[in-house]
Order: structure tokens, then sequence, then C-alpha cells
């Protein structure tokens, strides 16, 4: 048996299914009324007509227990064994044509909603007349009756539609919600793609600081192994050959860096495309941490007043930390122009430590009363993201979030030589020393 077969037997079977426990509960206590009804006021003399009437009465009752599935037709079912248990003298309860009416105005529209309505009027003034015409009721009594089944039917009609427009409503509400996940499944996609290629851009940036500290010192030391090469007797011929290698290996480690740098500087993105800086600015020195007193007087221009605070044993960093603490402190303060606005206050702290180098940067976000601190924490740009990737890079730790409820705090941790060197700033900006600008 294919699958094909299997599904079209399983939906014949589905169709023989009730529709929901509470249909089947109403049928079944349509069914017991009306054959109370059918037993306690049957007046049918012949045993087949007698079988008939409590058929005509049982069918609509059994067939509301499908009500859902059954939609339009269950009224045409309601309706004509309403008429044959009519014309059998047969009891007729009313509740299964009335059950029809509600599931067509419940998934139907306007109009098959009045039509079935009408249907429905005309049944109830159908049994009315048989009444009149076989059992002698007054006149007046069946118009009253038709009268007060008419409204019946148009408040069951008022109920089924005042559901169906609350399930339409809860149906778009549904909808809705729906879409607003997948807009923001979509935004979520897109923020982590963008935060790759910010990564990556942060990444190649970093490479080529890294190329520049490294081809220094490789670049050092084949000048050093070439003369060393050059002041060693005529029979050094062993270690002359050594400083030669050592010589021949820096100059094809430097052609290779070259050649990573050129791969990682290749535009394979607009992102990479826009982070690539131009060569003028790569040929310039690489800033550290000796700089940060100049970027910090250079906030003043920006309308952001800044102190600047050491503390600790100033010691010598290595190249990549030099540099990697001096790009924190530039992002960060930033940061504080870009979202607290001129007028913010902001401090930037360097305490030595002695096994790591802590830069703190705060500000109290009071700035422009239109900026929004709390975006930093709460999305976190992209400029976090290329901190967080320099300070992983050296083993370190990052810190960021808001601080006293609207101000932002950044703090970095690199881990440094242990080894304590001499100090390499002027005294004024030792420790607890503090330096204002502007």
């Amino acid at each position: 048996m294919t699958r094909s077969d299997l599904r079209e037997r399983t939906s014949n079977i589905r169709r023989f299914v009730p529709t929901s426990k509470l249909d089947v509960g109403l049928a079944v206590a349509v069914a017991v009324f009306s054959l109370g009804d059918w037993l306690g006021s049957s007046r049918l003399g012949s045993p087949i007509l007698a079988a008939a009437g409590l058929a005509a009465a049982e069918i609509p009752a059994a067939a509301v227990a499908w009500r859902t599935r059954l939609g339009g037709k269950l009224l045409v079912i309601a309706v004509c064994s309403a008429a044959a248990a009519d014309l059998l003298h047969a009891p007729d309860t009313g509740i299964p044509v009335l059950a029809a009416l509600y599931t067509v105005a419940t998934r139907r529209g306007w109009l098959s909603t009045a039509v079935a309505w009408g249907v429905t009027c005309a049944s109830f003034v159908f049994a009315e007349a048989v009444k009149v015409a076989y059992r002698g009721n007054p006149m007046s009594t069946a118009v009253t009756n038709s009268m007060i089944a008419a409204l019946l039917a148009a408040g069951v009609v008022a109920i089924g539609l005042w559901v169906a427009a609350r399930r339409g409503h809860i149906q778009s509400l549904v909808d809705r919600n729906a879409a607003l996940e997948r807009e923001r499944d979509l935004l979520e996609r897109e923020r982590e793609l963008l935060a790759r290629e910010a990564i990556a851009v942060e990444r190649a940036r970093i490479a080529r600081e890294l190329h520049d500290v490294v081809a220094h010192h490789v670049s050092v030391m084949v000048i050093q192994a070439g003369a060393a090469e050059a002041t060693l007797p005529a029979d050094a011929e062993g270690t002359r050959a050594t400083l030669g290698a050592v010589r021949d290996s820096g100059r094809e480690a430097l052609t290779e860096m070259r050649h990573m740098l050129g791969v990682l500087r290749e535009p394979t993105s607009d992102a990479a495309a826009a982070g690539a800086e131009s060569e003028s600015e790569g040929r310039e020195p690489q800033p550290g941490v000796s700089q940060i007193p100049v970027l910090v007087a250079r906030m003043s221009e920006a309308g952001v007043t800044t102190t600047l605070e050491y503390a600790g044993r100033t010691r010598r960093l290595s190249a990549g930390v030099d540099v990697s603490a001096y790009r924190v402190v530039q992002e960060a303060l930033t940061n504080t122009v870009r979202h607290a606005g001129r007028g913010a206050t902001a401090r930037v702290a360097l305490k030595y430590e002695r096994d790591c180098l802590t830069v703190e940067v705060t500000d109290d976000g009071g700035g422009a009363p239109e900026a929004h601190p709390g975006e930093r924490a709460e999305h976190g740009g992209h400029g976090l993201i290329g901190m967080r990737e320099r300070v992983s890079l050296y083993g370190g730790t990052l810190e960021t979030g808001l601080i006293r409820g609207a101000g932002f705090r950044v703090c970095a941790r690199f881990p440094i030589d242990p080894t304590p060197d001499a100090d390499d700033l002027p005294s004024h900006a030792r420790a607890e020393s503090r330096q204002e600008a502007g």
C-alpha cells in the first residue's frame, strides 16, 4: 500500500469520526429528548409509520455530531427531516434546524446566513401550517408561533455571526503574531549576519595592525642577523650559515605575511570593503596607551568633558596589547559621543595591576535628551563586538553594561607580564593622578 492510498483511506475514515466532543454531547442530548418526546406523544397507529417518524426525529439529531463537517448539508437534512416528521405527525423539536443555522452563521458569509435563516423560517411556517391543516390548531396560534420561531432563529443567527467575528479577530491576532515572529526571526538573522561581518572586519583590522607590529620585529631580526653575519670572522662558516638561514627565514616570513594580509584585504563583501582603511593610514605608526591623553583631549571638541586617571605602577606593554588598549578606549569614547551626546561626562581609568592592565571607560549618559543609552546594553553595537574580539585575542575579559540607570561602563582587562619595568609615563600621569581635558 502506497502512502497516497494510506492517506486516502485515513481521510475516508476521518469522515465518519465526529468533529468534537461538544457536538457528540449535543447530538446525544437531542436524540434522547427526541426519543422521549416521540414515546410520550406519538399518535401513529401503524408501526411502520411510527418507525418512520422515529427515524425522522433521530436522523437529524445524530447528524448534529458531524455539525462542523456537514455545514450547510446539516440544514438540508434537518429541514427535510422536520418536514417529514410534521407530515407523519411525529414530534419535531426544531433543535437540529437551529444547530444547523448556527453552524452556517459561524462558517459562511452574510448571504448564506440570510438564505439559511429564510429556509429555517419557512420550515417553521410549514410545521405550523401542517398543524393548522391536519390538527385543527388556530391560525392565530400558528402566526404567533411562527413569529416567535423567526425571532429565535434571528437570535441564533446573531450569536453565530458574533462568534464568527470573534473567531476572525482572534485568527487575525494569531496571524499577526506569526508575522511578527517571522519578522523577528528575519531581524535576528540579519543582526547575526551583520555581527559576523563586523567581526570579520574587525579581525581584518586587527590583522593589519598586528602585521605592522610583527613585521617591524621580524625586520629588526633580519637586519640584526645580517649585521651579525657581516662581523663574523672568515672561519665561522657554520655560524654564518645559521645566521643566513635566520635572515632568509625572516624575509620569507615577511613575504608570507604580506600575502596573508592581501587575502584579508580582499573586498569579498560590502562590510569588508567599508572596513578597509586607506593605504596612507596604514603606513602611519600604530597608536598606543601613550596616545590616550591626546584622544581624551580631543573629546572636548565633541562637547564631552572627559577625565583621565592612572593607577598602579606602569610597565612596558607588548605592541599588540598597547594598540588594543588604545582601540578599546577610542571605541568606548566614540560610543559615548554617539549615544550620550554633547554635555555628557566621561571618565577613562588605566589601572596597572600585577598581572593585568585594566582599562575602564564610563559615562553618565546625561547628554542629549534624545540619547538612549539602554540600546547599547540591550542590542550591542558593532563597536562592542570589535572590542570583545580585541580583548579575547589576548586572553582578556570585557564587561559592558548600564550604570546608575543611564550611564554606560566598558571595562577591559588585558593579561600582561607581571615583571615590572621602569616607568614610561611622566610624573603628572603616575598613580592616582588626574588629567582633565578641556
